[in-house]
């Protein structure tokens, strides 16, 4: 999950409607309320936005929605918008909720089953959004405990810092990475390019808490 973070009213000036318009101008797209820094620098978040046609939003996606909203911790964000890709060998889904003053990161854990993080944009745009949650990430949907994130447009990679002294770079696909923690006790910090492209440093989780390995059965 992310690191607690004081939630940002929506002023006017910074929250604007995006009009997504096709290339030969017609309108493609409604124009919703969402953070411009979120649109700007999270294509995965613009092509969603400008897509014509959009399939239905999954159901359990709606209800983790609802509970961020109820706790304080949704960020304006419209479940109506999420942006849908997926991580693992399992290919597990994983959206992205923009909102008007921040991004909810929202990982499905079991079948009709979901978590999230949440972030203002500000967080997000700088690659500092992040969740670790228990996902069908492995070979046949096994479950695996794993760092997923966002990062802006310009990261290709990010590099994770082990407590243990070694590191691990793995790829940025559609403005999302993810690793399995594996047998690491922790990661110090993991580093990508903020979206003014300087290198960002996010401190992370050094001892985490000792995990129950999966059951067989």
């Amino acid at each position: 999950m992310n690191r607690p973070h004081a939630i940002r009213r929506c002023l006017a000036t910074a929250c604007v409607p995006l009009l997504a318009t096709a290339a030969a101008g017609a309108v493609v797209a409604r124009a919703w309320r969402v953070d411009p820094a979120v649109v700007e620098h999270i294509g995965l978040i613009r092509r969603e936005l400008a897509a014509p046609h959009k399939p239905p939003v999954p159901a359990w996606v709606l209800t983790v929605a609802r509970g961020l909203t109820s706790v304080g911790m949704g960020y304006g964000t419209d479940p109506a918008l999420a942006a849908e890709t997926t991580i693992g060998r399992a290919h597990d889904p994983v959206w992205v909720l923009p909102g008007s003053y921040g991004a909810c990161l929202v990982t499905e854990t079991g079948p009709n089953l979901g978590a999230a993080g949440c972030a203002p944009a500000k967080a997000v745009v700088n690659g500092r959004s992040w969740f670790l949650g228990t996902v069908p990430y492995g070979i046949a949907g096994a479950k695996e405990q794993v760092l997923v994130g966002i990062a802006p447009d310009n990261d290709h990679t990010v590099t994770i810092h082990w407590t243990g002294g070694t590191s691990t770079t793995v790829p940025v696909r559609q403005n999302i990475y993810s690793v399995p923690i594996a047998h690491h006790k922790g990661w110090r910090t993991l580093t990508l390019n903020a979206a003014n492209g300087a290198p960002e440093h996010v401190t992370g989780y050094p001892n985490l808490p000792p995990r129950t390995p999966p059951s067989t059965h």
